[in-house]
């Protein structure tokens, strides 16, 4: 069975930049298990498909487009940004949804 394709926003990947690699390592090896069964790890938000997993007080938010085997991990957030984070990416949820299937079909 193939597992999940995983992407990255270009904040997403702005913010894994600046972390020190122990983390890094940290968010690589949870990007692993989303490829292997993202509705499997990490904690809902409302949505099976938008998630969260949690690494000592940072947050990561993800989208789970199980039609096309395909997560967007989307960014980070602290305890205290949270609210805002998750409000703006549902706010955005169609530009991800258009950005996603930009990569995957070149349109």
């Amino acid at each position: 069975m193939q597992g999940y394709r995983i992407f990255r926003t270009a904040s997403f990947e702005l913010d894994f930049q600046k972390m020190d690699s122990f983390h890094q390592t940290r968010v690589e090896q949870f990007m692993h298990q989303l490829n292997e069964s993202a509705l499997a790890v990490g904690k809902p938000l409302g949505f099976t498909w938008f998630r969260e997993k949690k690494f000592n007080g940072s947050r990561m938010y993800y989208l789970v487009y199980e039609e096309w085997k395909a997560v967007l991990a989307v960014g980070f957030s602290d305890k205290k940004d949270q609210p805002k984070i998750i409000t703006a990416i549902r706010i955005n949820l169609h530009v991800y949804r258009q950005y996603m299937h930009g990569l995957l079909f070149g349109e």
